[in-house]
């Protein structure tokens, strides 16, 4: 007859805020993720916010919401010339 132990492991979930160092965005999620896939005890992960990638990809959905509520079709026109004049 196999017995079973006091010991089986549980999962536990956490909500954490933490300040990564880096020169850039990407350099701190970098390590970050890497910190979090080195340890085994860590069984899943999910980033929640601070990451600053996509921008253009929400630029451009929001301007063609706006667009579509206006009846306007220049929403791509106007997301280029917002992007050329940062670069």
């Amino acid at each position: 007859m196999k017995t079973e132990s006091n010991q089986d492991e549980a999962s536990y979930l956490f909500n954490v805020d933490v300040l990564v160092k880096g020169r850039s965005n990407v350099e701190a999620l970098q390590f970050l993720l890497n910190l979090l896939s080195q340890n085994e005890q860590i069984a899943d992960s999910r980033i929640q916010s601070g990451i600053e990638l996509g921008n253009l990809i929400e630029a451009a959905l929001y301007l063609k919401k706006q667009s579509a509520a206006n009846g306007s079709s220049d929403a791509a026109a106007k997301l280029a010339e917002k992007f050329s004049k940062k670069n």
